[in-house]
């Protein structure tokens, strides 16, 4: 027991006249293991109060210095009056302190003392007071204070069987030690690992405290393990919340989260933390850096390389933004929430609460900012619209580097490389295409090959090209005669004009061109490019 930091015990000598057959072990064995010692007795109110003093008086041997005052406990009326249990006390508290010299201390309860006793001539006793669980318990009537308070009936203390009596004694080591008439041992006040030895002998365990024993100029005490045990410091208890050390003492503590904030030590050392804005570090663990940032209502923050925040307002009509640098600029986002805008007409900025705290630059995508035909603002191609204020509609076209572009409805630009044999060729209603020049004008003669036919000569043969009786559809901006086919005819190289099907391949009246369609075209337009002396062959 002693072990386990308890200072005293005291062991149950009988109940009324029935003798506890463990007294005689536990009696001698307290002292033998350096605890101070005491009696107590239940008593018997309707039995002889004197027999029951000297039945103590007669078990407890050697009782003397150093022991406690012996115990009355109170506890049960057996039927008997208030009277005659006070008088009862009164004889057996007479006779303890006639031969002891002990001024007896009585155990009871308040509720049972106000409700079956009823006599106040006993306040001037040490009280023994039973009450489970409160801190502050409850007093019978007759006393202000109690000396020992009884707080659980089902303890577990090292050395003893089963369910124990804890109690707890109001005072010091020195004066319990007064209480049993003993004089203070005389000890040096030193460290015994983490426990306390004080000079009275007292002992203390700093470690339940998550603290440890330190003995230097300052003297033997219990010092908080995050506190050095000289000197002022600040230190941080956990991520919020940071701590003022004093002589290995906490002084007080500050609530960083209060503030939207850490307690941090990054950048500095472990004893000069301090509380950092969580608009300033992502982490307790993240440098603070002086730094300027935007905030919510639209105001700029500056944050210190300690990591403190100090707002500023924008003027009226103005937000933050972090675009070209933090600054105020004229408000563009929404007061409250998140919401992309368009700041200009190359900018995306992602505004929250009132301030732009990113952006994307479109022009860098050689596209506009733009939120025609939609809520939300894009990024749209500047190939596929002339103006941020055009929709976007889903076509293709060829591109200044050859290549075939493809625009979504969404303004995005996809690009396509025709292959060797190919070119990118525009017609009309948006339509682009790759189109291999070698397949359309295969029927078209070359320049060096001498001079055309004339122009009059509808049966010409040698253009590669029907002539208008030959069933081939006007190409002049008139109807086709044949709404069918037209039939291939031979060229000078022996190869036929590809047949065109409106059904499959596209008709030259009305949608837009097929593939074979823009072969006939290409072979127009090459025929028209080789005619002489600046002419166009016509078909």
């Amino acid at each position: 027991m002693a072990a386990s930091g308890r200072s005293f015990a005291i062991a149950r000598v009988s109940d009324g006249f029935y003798l506890d057959t463990q007294f005689s072990t536990n009696w001698p064995a307290m002292k033998q293991a350096g605890l101070v010692r005491g009696v107590y007795q239940f008593f018997r109110p309707n039995d002889d109060a004197v027999a029951q003093a000297n039945l103590l008086l007669q078990h407890a041997v050697g009782l003397g210095a150093g022991d406690l005052p012996p115990v009355l406990d109170v506890e049960v009326t057996d039927g008997a009056s208030p009277a005659r249990i006070s008088a009862g006390i009164q004889a057996w508290v007479n006779r303890i302190q006639q031969v002891s010299g002990k001024k007896p201390i009585i155990y009871t309860g308040s509720y049972f003392w106000n409700d079956n006793v009823k006599s106040a001539a006993f306040s001037s006793f040490p009280l023994w007071l039973a009450s489970y669980g409160p801190v502050c318990p409850i007093l019978p009537t007759p006393w202000s204070h109690w000396v020992m308070h009884q707080y659980s009936s089902s303890g577990s203390i090292p050395g003893i069987s089963g369910r124990v009596d804890v109690n707890i004694f109001d005072g010091t080591h020195a004066n319990l030690l007064a209480l049993a008439g003993a004089a203070p041992p005389a000890c040096t006040p030193r460290c015994d690992g983490s426990v306390i030895v004080s000079a009275d002998c007292g002992r203390g365990d700093c470690a339940p405290y998550g603290a440890r024993c330190v003995d230097d100029k300052l003297g033997v005490r219990c010092v908080f393990s995050l506190c050095p045990a000289v000197g002022q410091a600040e230190i941080c208890l956990d991520g919020r919340t940071a701590a003022h050390c004093s002589n290995g003492a906490l002084a007080s503590r500050s609530d960083c989260g209060a503030s939207a904030g850490f307690c941090s030590t990054a950048g500095a050392t472990a004893t000069t933390a301090r509380c950092v804005s969580s608009s300033c570090v992502q982490s307790p663990s993240e440098v603070p850096v002086a730094h300027d940032t935007c905030t919510s209502g639209g105001r700029i923050l500056h944050c210190d390389e300690n990591g403190a925040a100090t707002p500023e307002d924008c003027a009226e009509g103005q937000g933050c933004t972090v675009i070209g640098g933090v600054q105020c600029q004229l408000q563009v986002c929404p007061p409250a929430g998140k919401a992309d805008v368009c700041v200009d007409d190359t900018t995306i900025g992602f505004c929250s609460a009132g301030s732009v705290l990113g952006a994307a630059d479109c022009a860098s995508e050689d596209s506009y900012c733009s939120t025609a035909g939609t809520s939300a603002p894009r990024c749209v191609n500047t190939a596929c619209v002339g103006s941020p204020a055009d929709v976007p509609l889903a076509h293709d076209l060829c591109l200044p580097d050859g290549t075939l572009g493809h625009c979504d409805s969404g303004g995005v630009l996809r690009s396509e490389a025709c292959d060797a044999s190919s070119a990118c060729v525009d017609q009309l209603n948006g339509v682009a295409g790759c189109v291999n020049p070698d397949g359309a004008d295969a029927g078209v003669s070359d320049p060096d090959a001498g001079p055309p036919p004339d122009e009059n000569d509808a049966g010409a043969a040698d253009a590669g090209v029907p002539a208008p009786d030959a069933g081939a559809p006007g190409l002049d901006g008139g109807s086709a005669p044949d709404a069918g086919s037209i039939e291939p005819q031979p060229t000078d190289g022996g190869a036929p004009v590809q047949a065109l099907d409106p059904a499959t391949a596209g008709c030259a009246s009305g949608g837009a061109p097929g593939a074979p369609a823009l072969a006939v075209l290409l072979a127009l337009a090459l025929a028209r490019r080789r005619g002489r002396s600046g002419q166009s062959r016509t078909a």
